[in-house]
C-alpha cells in the first residue's frame, strides 16, 4: 500500500469516526420513560395522582409563600448584615450569608436560586456562584417540622433536629468557602443602587417558578412509581427518595408504619434523602444554573456529602429515641 493510499485510508477512517451519530442523554431518558408509560399506564397515572397530591398538600403550602417573599427577604437580610458587620465583612460575604439564611428559611430550591440571582446582579463572581449552590439551600423548617416531623412521624422533634443539623452543616460549609477570596464582577457597584423588588413583581416571578417545580415533582413521581413497581421495597424507597425527596420521605415513614423496617433504618434513609435533596430539586436548580452558565458539579458533590452527614445524624436520632 502506497503512502498516498495510506493517507487517504486514514483520512477516511477519521471522518467515519467523526460522523458517528451521538444520541443525547435527554432523548434516551425520554424514550425510556415514554416506553414505561406505554407499558404500564396504570402505574404512570398513579404516579401523577401522587405527585399532584404532594404538590397540593406539601409543596405549594410550604414553598410558595417563601418563593414570593424570598427576593425581598434576601435584599433585606443582605442590607441588615452589611450594616451590622460593616468593617468585618464585605459586600460579597454579606450577600452570600443572606442567601444562606434565605435558603435555610425558605427551603429548596430558593437558596440556590438566590445565589444565582446574586451572580446575575453582579454581587458575587462566577466561581462563588458555583461553589455556594449546594450549601446555601436546604429543606425549610415548615417542611421538616410540619410535614416530615408532625405529619409523617407524629412528632415535631425529628423535624426540629434535622433542620438545626442541616443549618449547622451548611453554615460550616459556607464559612469554609468564604475564606477563599474570589473576583467579583464590576457590576457590583451598580447592583447596590437597584430598587428592591415590589410584591407584585415577586408574585409574577413566583407563579411560573412554582408551576415549574410542581411539574418536576409530578414527572419524578411517575418515575418513582415505576421504581416502586420494579425494585424491592427497601431499594425502591432509597432510589425513589434520591429521585424525589417528598415522596421518598413518605415511603420511608410508610415502611416503618407497616412494620417492614425499624425506626432507626427509616430515619437514616430519611436523613440521607433530606441531605441530598433529590434529583428533582437538582434539576430545577440546574435549569437556572445553565441559563447563567454555572457548573453544577460542586453542587452534586456537596449534596452527596450532606446526605451522608444527615444520614449519620438521623441514625443518632434513632439510637437516642428521637421521633
Amino acid at each position: 500500500m502506497t503512502s498516498r493510499t495510506c493517507a487517504v485510508y486514514k483520512k477516511t477512517s477519521v471522518c467515519s469516526r467523526g460522523n458517528r451519530i451521538r444520541i443525547p442523554f435527554p432523548f434516551c431518558a425520554a424514550v425510556v420513560l415514554a416506553g414505561l408509560i406505554l407499558y404500564s399506564p396504570a402505574s404512570a397515572a398513579e404516579g401523577v395522582r401522587g405527585g399532584l397530591a404532594l404538590c397540593t398538600y406539601s409543596v405549594i403550602p410550604s414553598l410558595f409563600p417563601f418563593l414570593v417573599l424570598s427576593p425581598m427577604l434576601a435584599e433585606g437580610i443582605r442590607c441588615i448584615m452589611g450594616r451590622l458587620c460593616r468593617g468585618r465583612m464585605g459586600e460579597r460575604s454579606a450577600a452570600l450569608l443572606s442567601a444562606y439564611v434565605v435558603g435555610m428559611l425558605a427551603g429548596f430550591p430558593i437558596g440556590a436560586l438566590t445565589v444565582l440571582s446574586l451572580y446575575n446582579q453582579g454581587r458575587i463572581g462566577r466561581e462563588d456562584a458555583a461553589r455556594f449552590l449546594g450549601v446555601c439551600t436546604g429543606a425549610s423548617p415548615a417542611f421538616l417540622i410540619g410535614y416530615f416531623g408532625q405529619s409523617l412521624w407524629g412528632c415535631a422533634a425529628p423535624g426540629w433536629v434535622m433542620w438545626l443539623l442541616q443549618c449547622l452543616f451548611c453554615l460550616a460549609g459556607v464559612f469554609c468557602l468564604l475564606r477563599k477570596d474570589t473576583e467579583v464582577s464590576s457590576v457590583t457597584r451598580l447592583a447596590s443602587d437597584e430598587t428592591p423588588p415590589t410584591l407584585t413583581q415577586c408574585i409574577s416571578g413566583a407563579v411560573p417558578r412554582i408551576l415549574q417545580i410542581c411539574g418536576c415533582v409530578v414527572i419524578f413521581s411517575v418515575l418513582r412509581a415505576f421504581i416502586c413497581q420494579w425494585f424491592p421495597v427497601h431499594m425502591a424507597c432509597i432510589l425513589g427518595g434520591m429521585s424525589e425527596m417528598t415522596g421518598g420521605l413518605c415511603d420511608a415513614a410508610a415502611l416503618y408504619t407497616k412494620g417492614l423496617t425499624d425506626k432507626r433504618i427509616a430515619l437514616t434513609v430519611s436523613g440521607a434523602v433530606i441531605g441530598f435533596g433529590g434529583v428533582c430539586v437538582g434539576m430545577q436548580i440546574a435549569d437556572a444554573a445553565a441559563q447563567a452558565g454555572i457548573s453544577m458539579r460542586q453542587y452534586w458533590i456537596q449534596r452527596m456529602l450532606l446526605g451522608v452527614l444527615c444520614a449519620l445524624a438521623a441514625t443518632g436520632m434513632g439510637i437516642f429515641g428521637i421521633g
